[in-house]
């Protein structure tokens, strides 16, 4: 059997349809941002609105708000380093935009982790409410806060090569 060679066309049309696809993502990322920037935005503002359940509302959309932020920034530093890789100078040249890249990936993992984590206060919250309604809100805000922010920034989150997390 002969081999054919492999026709451009095929690879012009993905190329199409994962660029809309991108830009469906990045309209869609951009209006959540507004979107969640203006519920915060709400949440501030009115006084009366201020109860362990809304913080962890408004908590929980600065973790979105910080993942949408973080996907774009992402994208916009991907976009620069594939411009400057068709350029002639060498990677090493060039250590600076690598290493904010390497920052944004960090930051977009740390916002998908505290979304997750925020995700589970959520869940805790609602079951302290529901089934132990032995504790205090305001007493345990603390530990949702820990929970939210501060429990996926431990090592153990981040080791590599043990499979533990």
């Amino acid at each position: 059997r002969r081999c054919h060679p492999v026709s451009a066309r095929p690879q012009v049309l993905q190329l199409r349809i994962l660029g809309s696809f991108r830009w469906v993502y990045t309209v869609g990322y951009s209006l959540s941002l507004l979107a969640l920037l203006a519920a915060c935005l709400i949440l501030v503002a009115f006084r009366r609105l201020r109860c362990t359940r809304n913080l962890i509302h408004l908590n929980l959309f600065a973790a979105f708000l910080l993942r949408a932020a973080a996907v774009l920034v992402k994208d916009a530093f991907t976009d620069r380093l594939q411009a400057a890789g068709a350029a002639p100078e060498p990677r090493a040249e060039r250590p600076l935009p690598m290493v904010a890249c390497r920052a944004a990936q960090i930051f977009l993992h740390y916002s998908v982790s505290c979304t997750y984590h925020w995700l589970l206060v959520e869940g805790l919250f609602l079951y302290v409410l529901l089934v132990a309604s032995v504790f205090s809100e305001h007493r345990s805000f603390r530990l949702y806060l820990f929970i939210g922010w501060g429990r996926c920034s431990s090592p153990r989150c981040w080791s590599r090569g043990s499979g533990e997390s």
